[in-house]
């Protein structure tokens, strides 16, 4: 992904801001616009909002009861 993203910097005007920094930039970037959380444990905290609609699991949750179609 990382690499897939520098070969658009001649293409894309509005790359991620600390690109440069590699992993760690991009990493500082998502937490910045608030893709997910980082917790005082190293643990990281996604939204709802973003691992429902990107269709992402959830490690160790309790998975949400799913009403049954009429």
């Amino acid at each position: 992904m990382l690499e897939k993203l520098q070969d658009l910097s001649g293409e894309v005007k509005l790359l991620p801001v600390h690109l440069k920094e590699g992993y760690p930039g991009l990493r500082q970037d998502l937490e910045d616009l608030g893709v997910f959380l980082r917790m005082l444990d190293g643990r990281v905290n996604v939204p709802e909002v973003f691992r429902v609609g990107y269709g992402l699991g959830r490690k160790g949750g309790v998975k949400p009861l799913r009403t049954q179609e009429k």
